[in-house]
């Protein structure tokens, strides 16, 4: 999927959020947003608690094709507060998926709403 276009997505309680696909200058973005995610967000989301990204992992998340590999941020003004994203497999039509939200703003239905934005 190409869709390189903001877009918006409703939350549970009808707020309106700004999303788009990553951009190789969002890794100052999503160094922030990763550092406010509680252990256990970090554990749900890599299987371990990982506080901290490399430099390699930042330009693995932030520079990606859109087509075999795409992230879409939800932005809170101008800072990450979600992000939605899908890799392919190889040689199949399969796709890992992974979804994190900063903790203030889970259960408010962010990952459901990105959801369709990654199977389109």
């Amino acid at each position: 999927m190409q869709n390189a276009e903001p877009t918006t997505i409703a939350l549970n309680d009808g707020t309106t959020m700004r999303v788009r696909p990553i951009q190789a200058s969002d890794a100052e973005r999503l160094l922030r947003f990763h550092e406010t995610l509680s252990l256990e967000s970090t554990r749900l989301r890599f299987f371990t608690p990982h506080p901290v990204l490399t430099s390699e992992e930042l330009k693995h998340f932030t520079q990606l094709d859109h087509d075999d590999r795409q992230a879409f941020v939800v932005l809170d003004g101008d800072e990450i507060i979600a992000v939605a994203r899908y890799d392919r497999i190889v040689g199949t039509g399969d796709a890992e998926i992974a979804f994190v939200v900063a903790d203030q703003w889970q259960r408010k239905g962010i990952a459901t709403a990105l959801f369709p934005l990654l199977s389109a």
